[in-house]
């Protein structure tokens, strides 16, 4: 099998291949609606800087994407989100591969804190990466989530 590559997204190839990873998970496997799903920071990756995606390639697979949003918060936070990996890839190390990507990005762009809302079911998953939960679960778009911070 291949090893995992991860890619920062540079075109509008890479970029539907995220979306492509992402709406499997989100769309189809989980039922949130398209139209919410995809927003403002997941345009052409030349022209919108509010964003880095991230997606993990096996050979010509898209098996894993992810985000990091600037200036969506306090000048102090990044925020992480949009963290998908397909059901038959899932617990392999992919997921925090991207989220490690994302962590050294946030680090050079001077960063002292990341935020993200996890599902309810991967609050373990971030746990591990030195996340700390933040305030109570609150439903998001039909899924139980929490609010975790990672201070850098």
């Amino acid at each position: 099998m291949n090893e995992l590559q991860v890619i920062r997204v540079t075109s509008d190839d890479e970029m539907r291949r995220a979306l492509s990873v992402r709406r499997a998970v989100f769309t189809e496997e989980q039922g949130i609606d398209a139209a919410i799903e995809v927003d403002e920071h997941d345009g052409d990756p030349a022209s919108v800087t509010t964003a880095v995606h991230m997606l993990g390639m096996l050979g010509d697979e898209p098996v894993a994407a992810a985000r990091l949003l600037f200036g969506n918060g306090p000048p102090e936070e990044a925020h992480i989100g949009r963290v998908a990996v397909l059901a038959v890839h899932r617990g392999k190390g992919y997921g925090k591969a991207l989220m490690e990507e994302l962590h050294e990005i946030a680090r050079r762009r001077r960063y002292d804190e990341i935020v993200l809302g996890a599902e309810a079911t991967a609050v373990g998953f971030y746990e591990r990466l030195g996340y700390v939960c933040e305030g109570e679960p609150y439903m998001h778009v039909g899924i139980l989530h929490q609010d975790m911070r990672l201070k850098l």
